[in-house]
């Protein structure tokens, strides 16, 4: 959704909402994993600042009364991964952070 510039909050959490009432409709459970924070860089679209406005959007969503069919929890990542990239890579993470999140995580309960 990054690439779409000029993609609404209100348009990007509908579209959110959608896919998530689909899955619902098919999954026992479902954890939403929020944004991560990245490296910004002007060859790629994703910046900070909306990818934390993203999630903030999602999570209240999901806290909502009008989510309160849809049974899924949300886990906001976006702090937990500052400075928790590997060194040159913009989306793949140190041990630590993969760890953490396996602890978040129902995986197998």
């Amino acid at each position: 959704d990054m690439k779409i510039v000029h993609l609404s909050d209100k348009q990007y959490v509908q579209n959110v909402r959608d896919h998530l009432q689909m899955l619902a409709s098919v999954c026992g459970r479902v954890v939403w994993v929020g944004l991560m924070r990245t490296v910004e860089n002007n060859e790629f679209p994703q910046q900070n600042w909306r990818l934390a406005r993203f999630n903030r959007l999602i999570l209240q969503l999901l806290n909502s009364q009008d989510s309160a069919d849809l049974n899924i929890a949300g886990i906001d990542v976006y702090n937990m991964t500052n400075g928790m990239l590997l060194p040159g890579d913009r989306g793949h993470f140190q041990q630590d952070y993969y760890r953490a999140l396996a602890k978040l995580l129902p995986i197998g309960q």
